[in-house]
């Protein structure tokens, strides 16, 4: 039998008896169960938030976008042939999901009463619907077909600033010599949270842009690339521009929008400061209450080192105790944190102002990865830290404990 894990389990048990140790005890696990909480919901709410706006993001743009070297930020974008990227190459890569056509054209909406400058964004047949799909929040998506479509999908920001529905027909101007004319039918809404896109960005059928621009079947303003993983877009981005013309160039997302993703680092940042406080504050409520639990068994570590027992063993006592002091808090945050989050992705009831953080509802995702490092970086940092009070236990002498009694 292990005489210390023993004395350890009656050292457990006997506190319930005693009036200093046992509500000090019960306070200790509960601040190790509340700093466990804190640090898992800070974790999974920011990676359901990183993920969310780059998935976004993503769907406006592609995770990578394929332009024309020589192009700048505007939406008048220089064409490039369909066959200065290797397309059939790309898409033997594993960590590319989708590669689409795509073409960009500035244009003035106008309807019976007002008018707007907005960004027609221009899809092929190789167009991949899922993004707009689910932020559709009225009418249908835009069905490609061998003919041209005069089919168009608006965002819901600019279907309330131009009282616009589904159906209805709107004209879209475009200043270029000559000035030309378009009639578009309105066959959905859309609604993304994300106002840089959202009171911009009108999506229609790329051979509108090619037509306008007097470009060949053959060429187009560029590919977006949609990836597996978010987490190879360095490496495919230098994989695409391989693959690529000496004129065409890969662009990432972070490096397109630096703005969003520097902003996701800064809350990365906000989370480690978070992680570290509950670190310190639980370590230290256990520290505190290990010293308590060793003064409150004085007598019982002087009697054991009187009848023999070496420092040693008495250390490994109460060690067990801290182990399972601990883990216990640990078990307990991970019920609660883990608990609340599932609420939470379940139900969405914690909401946002959608104007500020871009979504309506606070995301959530499960990185059980990060999660099993948090609960086992808490629980060895927490037992490095109460080496500090069994320590301690050096210092007491029988002699002196046995003659007190």
């Amino acid at each position: 039998m292990n005489s210390a894990l023993y004395i350890a389990r009656k050292i457990i048990r006997g506190r319930k008896d005693k009036s200093l140790s046992n509500p000090v005890v019960n306070i200790a696990v509960l601040s190790v169960a509340l700093s466990i909480a804190v640090m898992l919901i800070a974790v999974v709410s920011v990676q359901g938030f990183k993920t969310e706006i780059a998935r976004m993001v993503s769907g406006f743009a592609g995770h990578i976008s394929i332009r024309s070297f020589d192009n700048n930020d505007s939406y008048e974008a220089n064409a490039i042939y369909t066959d200065s990227v290797d397309v059939k190459k790309l898409r033997a890569n594993t960590d590319i999901a989708a590669i689409q056509q795509i073409a960009t054209k500035a244009g003035i909406l106008k309807s019976q009463t007002d008018m707007q400058g907005i960004a027609l964004k221009g899809y092929g047949s190789d167009y991949n619907p899922e993004f707009f799909k689910n932020n559709l929040i009225e009418g249908r998506n835009i069905r490609f077909a061998d003919s041209l479509t005069n089919d168009i999908i608006i965002s819901s920001a600019i279907s309330k600033q131009m009282n616009l529905h589904c159906n209805d027909k709107v004209l879209c101007y475009f200043v270029q010599q000559p000035p030309r004319v378009r009639k578009f039918n309105i066959v959905g809404i859309y609604k993304t949270g994300l106002e840089e896109f959202d009171n911009t960005i009108v999506i229609c059928d790329i051979r509108h842009i090619q037509k306008l621009n007097s470009w060949q079947p053959n060429e187009i303003g560029g590919y977006e690339i949609f990836l597996h993983d978010f987490e190879s877009i360095d490496e495919v981005t230098m994989a695409v521009n391989e693959a690529s013309s000496f004129n065409i160039r890969a662009e990432s997302i972070i490096e397109k929008f630096p703005q969003i993703f520097n902003w996701l680092n800064l809350i990365n940042g906000n989370v480690i400061v978070i992680l570290v406080l509950m670190i310190i504050i639980a370590c230290v409520n256990m520290i505190a209450t290990l010293l308590i639990l060793i003064l409150d068994n004085t007598n019982t570590i002087g009697m054991l080192k009187a009848l023999g027992a070496r420092n040693r063993m008495v250390r490994q006592i109460f060690l067990y105790i801290a182990c399972y002091l601990t883990f216990l808090g640990i078990v307990i945050g991970n019920i609660i944190g883990l608990g609340l989050a599932f609420i939470q992705h379940k139900f969405g009831l914690l909401k946002l102002p959608q104007e500020t953080y871009y979504l309506d509802v606070a995301p959530i995702q499960f990185d059980w990865f990060l999660i099993t490092g948090i609960n086992l970086g808490a629980f060895v940092l927490c037992i490095l830290f109460l080496l500090i009070p069994i320590a301690w236990i050096a210092r007491v002498e029988p002699v002196k404990v046995i003659r007190f009694q």
